[in-house]
């Protein structure tokens, strides 16, 4: 999964993907690389709902 390529180049300030549970640190890891992005998890058994919000800009 390319996450890093969804949060460089997005036109939304909410991207929402249903993963299998088990790529969620690989989701971790990729929006860790890209500063500006804030994530949230909901577990839902064998699948994860991943919201990447993107962070508000200082003033």
């Amino acid at each position: 999964m390319e996450v890093s390529w969804y949060l460089r180049f997005p036109r939304q300030d909410i991207l929402e993907a249903l993963v299998d549970t088990r790529t969620v640190g690989q989701i971790r890891h990729h929006t860790g690389a890209v500063a500006g992005w804030n994530l949230d998890v909901e577990d839902r058994g064998e699948h994860s709902l991943v919201r990447l919000r993107r962070a508000e800009k200082e003033a």
